[in-house]
């Protein structure tokens, strides 16, 4: 088997593994976040922080992400769904509040 078989073959077998991680990002800012990240920056950071790109549009977890502001703080809400479980719900939910971007 040459080195070109080789690389191949190995790439298929991550294939798999690389998509059962992968997660499927919905992010919003409401009115009052505009001083939060986009959503290409916020992918940036993350992929940054892992070394790799957790993001795919097949991904096996979607994660719903929307900030806004809630008196004078701002409140992030996380919704993440196992798209492999058919719930009625997401599995996850949370609540985040704090005073910029960087705290929530």
């Amino acid at each position: 088997m040459g080195p070109y078989a080789t690389r191949r073959a190995a790439a298929t077998e991550a294939a798999p593994a690389a998509t059962k991680d992968a997660v499927r990002l919905l992010y919003a800012r409401d009115l009052g976040a505009e001083s939060c990240p986009e959503q290409e920056k916020l992918q940036s950071g993350v992929r940054a922080r892992l070394g790799r790109d957790p993001f795919r549009e097949d991904g096996t977890k979607k994660v719903a992400i929307r900030v806004g502001r809630a008196g004078t703080a701002l409140k992030a809400r996380v919704e993440v769904r196992d798209l492999k479980v058919d719930l009625s719900g997401p599995t996850t939910r949370e609540a985040i509040a704090g005073h910029n971007c960087f705290t929530i």
